[in-house]
């Protein structure tokens, strides 16, 4: 069992969605709205992921509470939302078969833990930013412009990107991990 006490997850196939934006040292203002794809479609590819036996653990950030429960309702219950250390969320991470979520610490961390990775980018420059080092999809709009402006509101290219464009690399990648599996 991984946990902080008041959530915890049994180590099994599970993937790790993140919708977390804010930066803990400013808990009260949103820079990065324009990087934060909608919650109820975090949920939405939970609830496809569930469906193919993959659970999902909702990671969000301090204050970002309201978003996970949005997400875990849109996911009709087959995702758990934990907010965590940076210690518990490296060790879940390490565990998972997939990491969803946006240009973010987490998806980096994913990357680094080497960790298969759908990227779901808005205004910054995935050339740029990444995620290296791991197997990866990364989404992202030709509407949306490449820009470090920080707004509240979400990138309107990003919201171009569909639930069924994520769930679908998420097949994509967690295949190819099968197949590497049987190979290797």
């Amino acid at each position: 069992m991984i946990g902080n006490g008041r959530h915890s997850a049994t180590v099994c196939d599970f993937g790790v969605i993140s919708s977390a934006q804010r930066r803990k040292s400013r808990p009260n203002r949103n820079y990065f709205g324009a990087k934060r794809w909608p919650a109820q479609r975090y949920g939405q590819v939970a609830k496809a992921l569930a469906a193919t036996g993959l659970r999902s653990i909702l990671n969000c950030g301090p204050g970002e509470e309201d978003l996970a429960r949005e997400a875990e309702a849109a996911s009709e219950g087959t995702a758990q939302p934990m907010t965590c250390s940076i210690t518990d969320l490296i060790a879940l991470t390490r565990r998972a078969k997939l990491f969803v979520g946006g240009d973010t610490g987490p998806m980096h961390l994913a990357a680094a833990l080497r960790i298969p990775v759908v990227a779901i980018f808005g205004p910054t420059n995935p050339a740029r930013n990444g995620p290296y080092g791991t197997r990866s999809v990364v989404l992202r709009s030709p509407a949306s412009p490449t820009t470090h402006a920080r707004r509240s509101q979400p990138d309107e290219g990003m919201l171009e990107i569909t639930a069924d464009a994520v769930t679908d690399a998420a097949h994509r990648l967690l295949a190819d991990s099968a197949m590497d599996g049987a190979h290797g």
